[in-house]
């Protein structure tokens, strides 16, 4: 169970320095864990330029974290992101803009299940180029490179004798 409580502050003349801050929203949770002796509580701020009732931001902090929430759980599970072992310099933050830049043309596509989408669309360069939009004769050059690279690839390789 969850009890969620909302506060807005705005008595904010001690506050300098934040042109156009109007509010600070507190949010106090307390989790009991049902069929465990356990709670938590969390408090979260949140600033804002806005002066609306602790209900308005007590709703769009709500809907806020539950499209957040969903699309996590898309970008983990589908494409899992948690578990992916990129971890050095802007990697992280580029593997995730292809997640989301992949999950957007997909959703422009009408596609309704994300693993559908990946399973039709795995290996064929020239349609997922157009589905981002490319032009098709990038897409087309773009596969013959890779084959005549792969090629190349496949005339090098070493063969270690043991």
């Amino acid at each position: 169970m969850e009890k969620r409580t909302v506060e807005r502050y705005d008595d904010l003349y001690a506050i300098e320095g934040w042109p156009g801050l109007k509010s600070i929203v507190k949010v106090t949770r307390h989790v009991k864990f049902k069929g465990r002796n356990k709670e938590r509580y969390e408090e979260a701020y949140f600033i804002s330029s806005l002066e609306k009732p602790a209900s308005f931001f007590q709703r769009a902090i709500r809907g806020h974290w539950m499209i957040e929430n969903a699309l996590h759980y898309v970008k983990d599970v589908t494409f899992g992101e948690d578990g992916s072992t990129i971890r050095i310099g802007h990697a992280p933050t580029n593997f995730s803009i292809v997640i989301a830049i992949a999950m957007t043309a997909y959703g422009n596509e009408g596609y309704k299940s994300f693993p559908q989408a990946i399973q039709k669309n795995a290996f064929k360069i020239g349609k997922l180029m157009k589905l981002l939009g490319c032009w098709r004769e990038m897409a087309l050059e773009y596969s013959r490179e890779k084959v005549v690279e792969n090629k190349k690839f496949v005339g090098k390789r070493e063969v270690k004798k043991g």
